[in-house]
Parts: structure tokens; C-alpha cells; sequence
């Protein structure tokens, strides 16, 4: 909550490569670690991983509603 514009500045590519495909191989057995996972480099991967989903986030089936509003 501290820090501004995460979204926006980019991380450390190598942290972010290997965070990355530690999420991507078991997504569930990652633990960020404060001083060891910066905030930039955890937004980044949440930014790549959401691009990357060939179906996109929400996917054909929200297709007709997201263009209705």
C-alpha cells in the first residue's frame, strides 16, 4: 500500500523470469518473501502471467457480456 505506480515501474527481468515459472510449475507452493521478492517484481509477474493466458482472463464466455457494458 506504500508503494505508488507498481503497475507501472518495471522490475529485475531475472527475478521475474524465475518467479514466473516457479508460479507457473506450482502456483500454490510459492511464498513471497519480504527483502528477497520486491513489490515491482511480484506486479510484473501478475502483469505477464495475465497476459500470457491464451483465453484471456475472463475467457469466450464474457465475451458477450463485456461488450454490453
Amino acid at each position: 500500500l506504500t508503494s505508488e505506480g507498481i503497475y507501472r515501474k518495471s522490475g529485475v527481468n531475472s527475478k521475474i523470469a524465475a518467479l514466473l515459472e516457479e508460479f507457473r510449475r506450482d502456483a500454490r507452493c510459492v511464498w513471497l518473501k519480504e527483502g528477497e521478492h520486491q513489490v515491482d517484481d511480484v506486479s510484473n509477474v501478475l502483469k505477464r502471467f495475465f497476459r500470457d493466458i491464451e483465453e484471456g482472463l475472463f475467457g469466450q464466455e464474457a465475451h458477450s457480456w463485456l461488450s454490453a457494458t
